[in-house]
Formats: structure tokens, C-alpha cells, sequence
């Protein structure tokens, strides 16, 4: 039983970090339309993306995968199947939560994805890298520009 929580726990959480990303690719769209530079969105995509994220993806397909063959192995085929289903149930629940509030918002993943720029500038400044700088500055200003947050 608890397995089959860890499990909807772990799909609800895939899903907001899913969300998290899809809101900055549309940011990263938007910026890059800003700029007249159609090409290339991914480059605003990676500086604004916190560098957690990936690691955090990487945590959570690694508990599901542990989770699934963890219980495969000392319970059986049932017990794993049931954590998958837990996981999309999970994921499916949390979407539904999602849409009903609509929380988070993306004016949440724009506020993260500030603090990111922010302290990607910080960091670029303490590295002396003034090019780098410059760039994380003007992402964070176009980004603040066009989500409507300071």
C-alpha cells in the first residue's frame, strides 16, 4: 500500500515538473518572438530552466524504476503493475487538480525562472564573465517584460 502512495505521490510530481518545463519552453517561444529570433528558443529555454530540474527528472524516474522493481521482485507482477498505474493515476490526478485551481500558475514558474536568471547573473558576475552577464540580465528583463512580474 504504501508503494502504491510513493507511486501517485511520484506521478503527481512528474507532472508539476512536466508542467514547470512546458511553461518555460512557452516563455522561451514567446522571448525568442520578442526578439525576432524564431531559431533559436532554446537558448532562452536553458539559461531560464533552474539547474535542479533535470537532477529532479532524474531522481524521479529513478524512484519509479526502483519502486517498480523493488516490489516486482518481493511481491510480484500485480504489486508492480499496480505502482504504475499508481504513477499515472498520480499524474492524471494531478492535472485535473491543476486545471480546476489552475495552481500553480505560470506567473509561479515565471517567478522561479526570474530567481534562476537572477542568480545565473550573480554567478556569471562573480565568474568575471561580462558577456555571459549581459545575456542573463537581458533574459531576465525581457522575461519580466513579458510575464508582467518585476
Amino acid at each position: 500500500m504504501t508503494s502504491v502512495f510513493a507511486a501517485l505521490i511520484l506521478g503527481a510530481a512528474f507532472r508539476q515538473t512536466l508542467r514547470f518545463q512546458a511553461t518555460l519552453l512557452e516563455f522561451s517561444i514567446n522571448m525568442a518572438r520578442a526578439e525576432n529570433n524564431t531559431r533559436k528558443p532554446i537558448e532562452y529555454q536553458n539559461m531560464m530552466t533552474p539547474r535542479w530540474l533535470v537532477a529532479f527528472y532524474i531522481l524521479l524516474i529513478g524512484a519509479l524504476i526502483y519502486l517498480v522493481v523493488k516490489d516486482f521482485r518481493v511481491i510480484g507482477v500485480e504489486s508492480a503493475v499496480s505502482d504504475v498505474l499508481a504513477f499515472f493515476g498520480g499524474f492524471l490526478l494531478s492535472a485535473a487538480f491543476s486545471n480546476l485551481t489552475q495552481l500553480p500558475s505560470s506567473k509561479t514558474y515565471a517567478a522561479c525562472a526570474l530567481q534562476t536568471l537572477t542568480n545565473r547573473e550573480a554567478d556569471f558576475r562573480r565568474a568575471q564573465d561580462p558577456d555571459n552577464m549581459k545575456a542573463a540580465g537581458h533574459f531576465r528583463w525581457l522575461l519580466s517584460t513579458l510575464s508582467g512580474i518585476r
